[in-house]
């Protein structure tokens, strides 16, 4: 059995682990976060979160990555979300279609509808989504080295945790769910 807490601090040992997921966090100055500074959005999540792009899964994801300069020409397509219109990332980005390069900042969605956390610690929601860790490892080798981006103008964000909730739900090897899920 793996408890939420176990899961939280799970995950904050990944982006603690990961210098360079670490490192997209910005600065902190003694100005503070500064919204207008931040030229590049890293996303990742799960359904609440996934932007369509024509290289994408359709209804789950942006871009399947499967050549690195397919970041570059791969448009965000207008309302295709789980919401069937614009969701939080497009809102806070004010990026609701076009190249993600064009947006500003730039959001590189790389959230998939379905998402889990680890595949290690839950079964996938669906085996042809991909997890939380999936879309760090694509971001690692398919955005990394050919998005400009530094630490001090960048923001990571992710929203992702339902699916881990929905698909242990039934799970009956937890002790005590209050404690598992709370």
């Amino acid at each position: 059995m793996v408890a939420f807490g176990q899961l939280s601090l799970f995950l904050v040992t990944l982006l603690t682990n990961s210098a360079n997921i670490v490192s997209a966090a910005p600065s902190w100055t003694s100005k503070g976060f500064c919204w207008d500074e931040i030229d590049n959005l890293f996303v990742f999540g799960d359904s609440y979160t996934y932007t369509e792009g024509k290289l994408g899964t359709p209804w789950y994801s942006w871009n399947n990555f499967t050549s690195p300069s397919d970041v570059h020409h791969d448009p965000i397509l207008l309302n295709k979300t789980s919401a069937d219109g614009p969701n939080w990332v497009e809102y806070l980005t004010n990026c609701f279609e076009g190249l993600p390069q064009t947006c500003h900042p730039h959001l590189y969605n790389f959230a998939y509808g379905g998402a889990d956390i680890d595949p290690t610690a839950i079964t996938k929601h669906d085996q042809y989504t991909k997890s939380f860790v999936e879309q760090i490892d694509q971001w690692k080798v398919s955005v990394n080295d050919y998005v400009p981006w530094k630490p001090s103008n960048t923001l990571a964000a992710f929203w992702i945790g339902i699916n881990d909730v929905g698909d242990t739900w039934e799970w009956t090897n937890a002790s005590n769910k209050n404690t598992m899920y709370m």
